[in-house]
């Protein structure tokens, strides 16, 4: 069976705090959740603006799945603290991997994607090319809910976003 996740007219916002962070998320064991992460097919998008600028190394505005439970079980898109010019995703877990895109981060709406095809991950923003981000997310058997994470680190200045919708689907054709 596939299941969805639809959320709408979100925004996060850290505030202007340095260490400040928002969080939005489904733990595993809810409704909206995506099964075996590495090992089945799922899908994910989200239509999504940044609302702040002048990012830097220590800015991360993260939109995908996780489980807190399972140290690095997740996948995600947006922006690490490892690039501030174009959106990246990340796959993490026994082996960590992070791409860029080649779109440039903007105040624009975009559309990203995020995909696992039950063997390997994939992102896109904007239609742009597929970017394969290979690996496997941590334990092949560990469950994860949506995640919506934005944080400052030691830079006291706010960072925001907007999430228009986002759909999840455990099991895509």
């Amino acid at each position: 069976g596939s299941q969805s996740n639809g959320l709408s007219s979100r925004i996060l916002s850290t505030g202007a705090t340095n260490n400040s962070q928002a969080v939005n998320f489904i733990p595993v064991g809810a409704s909206r959740q995506v099964a075996a992460g590495s090992t089945t097919k799922w899908y994910i998008a989200a239509r999504f603006k940044i609302t702040t600028t002048g990012h830097d190394g220590q800015t991360a505005l993260f939109i995908g799945i996780a489980n807190a439970q399972a140290t690095g079980s997740y996948a995600f898109f947006g922006i690490t603290s490892t690039t501030t010019t174009k959106y990246t995703a990340e796959v993490g877990g026994s082996n960590d991997i992070q791409k860029d895109s080649t779109i440039t981060m903007d105040t624009n709406w975009h559309i990203g994607e995020l995909w696992c095809d039950g063997t390997t991950q994939y992102f896109s923003i904007d239609d742009e090319t597929p970017v394969s981000l290979g690996g496997t997310l941590g334990a092949p058997t560990a469950d994860m809910g949506r995640c919506l994470h934005v944080y400052n680190g030691t830079t006291a200045a706010n960072r925001a976003f907007e999430i228009d919708w986002m759909l999840i689907c455990s099991s895509p054709p």
